[in-house]
């Protein structure tokens, strides 16, 4: 679902009501994201490319 989620949802709103952060940070180099997609988010949350 997180996967589906980042990179379908198009309204931030969204994004806050169906991602849990904690559960973001565990499951990171799980999902199948398009590079620029995962290099986006991991520069907007540098957090995450620590998790990866």
């Amino acid at each position: 679902m997180y996967e589906r989620v980042i990179r379908e949802v198009m309204r931030a709103d969204d994004l806050r009501s169906y991602l849990n952060e904690t559960v973001l940070r565990e499951v990171w180099g799980l999902p199948f994201l398009p590079r620029d997609v995962r290099q986006s988010w991991e520069q907007r949350f540098p957090d995450l490319r620590l998790a990866a």
